[in-house]
């Protein structure tokens, strides 16, 4: 669904063939302006980045663990901020408050919850365990009982 968002901002603004017709973003300057009609720096890094929606989704599951730079090191979204304005810091924002503290916060319930369970069911088992071994005790008593009892009537006949 990101992705999706973000090709759509990305498409909304440059053409298909940025890259092309401007070259990678990484050669230009930061704080020059291309001298080309349509080569800014966030449409060029858009269209390498974003220009399909796979590159797309491939460039924002890196964004989300932690790896938001484009070849030459420069910030992907700082690029896109500033090119692309509150559109993108909005979308940006929202996407990684839901995938940070929604998904990973469900991801660590499941593991938190089947480790309770295994513990739950580790505490059963030995409870069944300790039910078994008393009443495992308690025939065996009953046959040493019955045992002595036969024994000892044996013996006064």
């Amino acid at each position: 669904v990101c992705a999706l968002a973000l090709r759509s901002l990305v498409q909304s603004f440059a053409a298909p063939d940025t890259v092309e017709r401007c070259g990678s973003g990484d050669v230009m300057e930061m704080d020059i302006d291309s001298v080309t009609p349509g080569c800014k720096m966030h449409l060029i890094y858009g269209d390498e980045y974003c220009g399909s929606v796979a590159k797309c989704m491939f460039s924002i599951f890196r964004c989300m663990i932690g790896d938001c730079t484009s070849a030459g090191g420069r910030s992907l979204t700082m690029i896109f901020s500033n090119g692309f304005g509150l559109r993108f810091d909005i979308l940006y924002a929202f996407s990684m408050v839901c995938v940070l503290f929604g998904l990973f916060n469900i991801i660590t319930a499941i593991f938190v919850e089947a480790t309770l369970n295994g513990l739950k069911e580790t505490e059963i088992q030995r409870k069944y365990a300790k039910a078994y071994e008393t009443s495992y005790m308690t025939e065996q008593l009953a046959k040493l009982v019955v045992c002595v009892a036969s024994q000892t009537q044996m013996m006064r006949s």
